[in-house]
């Protein structure tokens, strides 16, 4: 069995405010606790216990975005995490940034493909919008209105999978 080290209160506020810090996507209650108690021993409660404590030392600012709470680091937490960076432990350090770099990669490949659900009216249709990025551009881009909900998820589940396809089969087919 592997050592976990259990880092003590005042290292697991340096580990919220170095996450959210270094996160390059929504830093949300989740992943936080996803990031941090894969490196070292604790659990959401207590991460949420903190990060709390956290937003009320203004170290940190709490956002609402689609109905989830984000966090996001002030000057203040900036300030802090600058001057006390040294006091979490280098191994647990570098264990954050291989973990932050696997969800920020992850968060950036699931930009390049994207397909999204939306009703339209009260009879049932819906719309699924596929899109394609790249480097942050929309390169495709394609609406639908289809009869149900049903519908519209199967064709955004085959759009993500199959995406790479289905573009190029309608530039053949339009070109």
């Amino acid at each position: 069995m592997d050592f976990v080290y259990r880092p003590s209160e005042y290292e697991l506020k340096l580990s919220v405010l170095f996450v959210v810090k270094n996160l390059k996507t929504s830093a949300s209650a989740p992943i936080i606790s996803e990031i941090i108690s894969s490196v070292v021993e604790t659990d959401f409660f207590e991460l949420g216990h903190l990060t709390h404590t956290l937003v009320e030392s203004e170290n940190l600012e709490v956002f609402e975005i689609d109905s989830n709470k984000v966090f996001s680091i002030t000057d203040t937490g900036e300030d802090t995490l600058k001057f006390f960076y040294n006091d979490i432990p280098f191994s647990v350090r570098e264990k954050f940034i291989k973990k932050i770099d696997e969800v920020n990669r992850q968060v950036y490949l699931d930009s390049l493909v994207t397909a999204k659900v939306y009703p339209v009216n009260e009879k049932g249709e819906t719309m699924v919008q596929c899109e394609i990025n790249d480097l942050g551009e929309r390169i495709f881009n394609l609406e639908l209105t289809v009869g149900s909900f049903n519908v519209a998820s199967s064709i955004a589940e085959k759009f993500k999978q199959n995406s790479e396809e289905i573009y190029q089969e309608i530039i053949k087919l339009l070109s």
